[in-house]
């Protein structure tokens, strides 16, 4: 409907915001910071959908490791399959 009527751009895929933070990801960490520090809040963006326990388990186990990287939520995202909405 925002598309529609305001020529704004329609609500975007989990996966899309996956795909979107993946460079942000990549400065945090060159910056010194640590993959969890963001992941934590990624968590549930495939709640209810098949896969998401593994993206979940995936991130969750991975990110606290010291050379987690965006290549990990990368894995946990294909992993999903085409099931991402």
């Amino acid at each position: 409907v925002d598309r529609e009527l305001f020529g704004q751009p329609g609500q975007k895929s989990s996966r899309d915001v996956v795909l979107a933070m993946l460079p942000y990801i990549d400065r945090h960490i060159a910056a010194g910071g640590r993959l969890n520090q963001i992941t934590r809040h990624m968590l549930g963006l495939f709640a209810g959908q098949p896969g998401a326990r593994g993206w979940r388990q995936m991130l969750s186990n991975g990110a606290p490791e010291i050379y987690a990287d965006s290549g990990l939520v990368l894995n946990a995202l294909n992993q999903m399959g085409d099931q991402q909405v």
